[in-house]
């Protein structure tokens, strides 16, 4: 199965010069400690992603990356960077 980017996501990517890798992952080893350890990746060469939404308008999203060996205080920390009251994620 040939792994799939989304065209526009690509093509970003490349006119940035941003060198990637598109990893294939069993959906059952998806939690960040089973796929580092089943994949051979160190927890500090990994990372979770998540999708932030700021509740007022204009609605104002944040996609985060973290790495997977620290923790993201999303409430505050990405509320302060949004400059909002509230968030959802």
């Amino acid at each position: 199965m040939e792994p799939v980017v989304n065209p526009s996501v690509q093509m970003t990517l490349e006119t940035l010069g941003i060198r990637y890798e598109v990893l294939e992952c069993q959906p059952d080893l998806a939690d960040t400690a089973l796929f580092s350890s089943y994949y051979g990746f160190p927890m500090t060469h990994c990372g979770n992603a998540i999708i932030v939404a700021g509740k007022s308008e204009p609605r104002l999203y944040a996609a985060c990356v973290v790495q997977a060996s620290a923790r993201l205080d999303v409430n505050r920390t990405v509320r302060t960077l949004l400059e909002v009251r509230k968030v959802s994620f």
